[in-house]
């Protein structure tokens, strides 16, 4: 179990309005208790951008975040009993990791170049590299290392540094790069999102 499960969160009675999902590069397990209707367990997606939710007010959810590269089949989801808000070792049982999914991830705290430089790196071709991202993940290799890219600067950014220092220090060519992949990955410029303390507190929680 150790290890496949990354964090876990809580939300009691869910606020009125939408909330912000930020990619993470994880897959999250959460049970569902609407107000007068039975609990359930739904799967979460593997977000490529940033997603906005729209929950039923008074909803209470419970989060399971697997590791990067952990994913449950849909298939497997019926195995998990609603009764049971509480199943870690269940879904720890039922998670899924590829050991070579796994490498490539870990791989990517190296800050490789692009995704040539990562095949390169794992000592595999670049094909084989993107077939097993995509077949895995449903995202090519170039998905993971921005994301990866991305969250370091943010992390950096919400350390004090300066963003364009972030900026080089996460790999982009300049900090108009990072604007970008911010506005695309997350929806806002650093600078908005540095403002925002929920924002950042998502932001910075644990994923890749």
């Amino acid at each position: 179990m150790a290890g496949l499960i990354l964090d876990q969160w809580q939300v009691a009675r869910l606020r009125p309005g939408p909330v912000r999902i930020f990619p993470d590069g994880c897959q999250d397990v959460i049970w569902v208790h609407l107000p007068g209707q039975a609990p359930v367990w739904k799967p979460a997606t593997l977000d490529p951008q940033v997603r906005w939710l729209h929950g039923a007010e008074g909803a209470a959810l419970r989060g399971f975040r697997l590791a990067p590269g952990c994913r449950m089949p849909a298939a497997l989801w019926r195995a998990l009993d609603p009764e049971k808000p509480d199943e870690v070792a269940a879904i720890a049982a039922l998670c899924q990791r590829s050991p070579a999914l796994s490498e490539m991830l870990a791989a990517l705290a190296l800050a490789p170049a692009g995704a040539a430089a990562l095949a390169r790196q794992l000592g595999q071709s670049l094909r084989s590299l993107q077939r097993l991202s995509v077949t895995e993940t449903g995202q090519p290799p170039l998905f993971w290392l921005r994301l990866a890219r991305l969250r370091r600067a943010m992390a950096e950014a919400g350390a004090g540094a300066a963003l364009a220092e972030a900026a080089a220090g996460a790999g982009f060519a300049d900090q108009a790069h990072f604007t970008r992949e911010a506005r695309h990955f997350l929806g806002a410029p650093p600078g908005r999102l540095l403002a925002d303390a929920e924002a950042m507190a998502a932001l910075l929680a644990s994923g890749l």
